[in-house]
């Protein structure tokens, strides 16, 4: 039963809506009616409903107004808006936020009950999605992607947005506890598997990272970016932040570094080559970057290529010489021995008590 709430400033009209249908019939139940904006958005805050029927004009707050409130809520709502006046202006905003009808009182029976079959149609349809939404990062429209419409509504009052990508789909069991400040929508990446793409009004890589790393393993998360022009440019650093095992920092020129250096694992990496391909001086480099990620960037450089080599070990179909050439290490023997000083154990012993398999991403 899908529930639903009912928002109207007119006695009449909140007693007329929640009765000129059968809704438990059709698969719906009014949990609420309130006569003001104000009083709705904190009920839905405690009900989270399914469905948001609202009155445009009302005093303190509108109804465009309330919507765009509990979208900032980061609640999966419907909207059906309820109105005395057919206003162009209206019309574009339901639009804006992807509402699944406007309404014009006086109310018709007939014209509620197709309503309400179109929402019961959408819920089941985002309830039961059985794929996720496949996107080519190389043929996208340039600005906010044509193909990525379908997102416009969560981006309203969560204007950060990253890309998550991992070896395993992003399942129902993930969006248990997710806070109401973030949004995760399941897509799949050509050429780089199983994705997502989250909004936040949080402006901190690391606690999207955190966030994302404690619900989903392997995992990969993009920097944060104010929108989705380059979303093929969000998939490098998704994909780099899964081999190298490790979260972006929200400073910016030590972000860009452990891009670098997660984007070239299969090359030898030097202090000075990192600090000329960003333009810094080597000693302000290692003090910026030891001071915000705790570690010095040889440090840095040898996890991120130990974990790769380790999530690629778990793969059984590559052996220990392509996991060796694909953290740039070209004597398969010294990679040996840097492995077993770093986990304790051979390669061989490694793969032995590992269990799964992790994306092939030699390449």
């Amino acid at each position: 039963m899908y529930r639903v709430v009912i928002v109207d400033d007119e006695p009449w009209s909140l007693k007329g809506l929640s009765k000129i249908a059968n809704w438990e019939e059709l698969g719906f139940q009014v949990v609420a009616s309130y006569s003001s904006g104000v009083e709705a958005l904190k009920g839905i805050r405690e009900l989270r409903p399914d469905v948001l029927f609202t009155d445009y004009r009302m005093p303190e707050m509108n109804g465009i107004d309330l919507i765009k409130q509990v979208n900032e809520l980061g609640f999966h709502v419907e909207y059906v808006i309820v109105s005395a006046y057919g206003d162009f202006e209206i019309a574009k905003k339901a639009i804006y936020y992807d509402t699944c009808n406007y309404i014009l009182k006086p109310l018709r029976r007939d014209e509620v009950i197709d309503t309400l079959h179109k929402l019961s149609d959408r819920l089941a349809k985002r309830n039961n999605a059985a794929e996720p939404f496949i996107i080519d990062p190389d043929n996208l429209d340039s600005g906010f992607p044509r193909e990525l419409s379908f997102l416009a509504k969560r981006t309203v009052g969560r204007p950060f947005m990253s890309l998550a990508i991992s070896s395993h789909h992003f399942d129902r069991d993930f969006f248990d506890d997710i806070p109401a400040s973030v949004t995760v929508t399941p897509i799949e990446i050509k050429s780089f598997g199983p994705g997502a793409i989250i909004t936040s009004t949080q402006a901190s890589n690391r606690e999207i990272y955190n966030l994302i790393k404690a619900k989903l393993k392997p995992v990969g998360v993009s920097r944060l970016h104010t929108s989705l022009d380059n979303l093929k440019g969000m998939a490098l650093e998704a994909r780099a932040s899964l081999r190298g095992d490790f979260g972006y920092e929200d400073n910016k020129i030590v972000s860009e570094v452990q891009y670098y250096i997660g984007s070239n694992l299969d090359k030898k990496l030097t202090i000075r080559d990192i600090a000329s391909s960003q333009f810094f001086n080597e000693s302000y480099l290692c003090e910026i970057f030891k001071k915000h990620t705790r570690y010095t960037i040889n440090t840095f450089i040898t996890k991120t290529k130990m974990n790769y080599a380790a999530a690629l070990l778990c793969n059984h179909e590559h052996t220990v010489k392509q996991v060796a050439l694909a953290i740039g290490f070209n004597d398969t023997s010294y990679f040996g021995k840097q492995f077993r000083r770093y986990f304790g154990k051979t390669p061989d012993e490694y793969r032995k008590l590992q269990k799964g398999a992790f994306l092939s991403l030699i390449q």
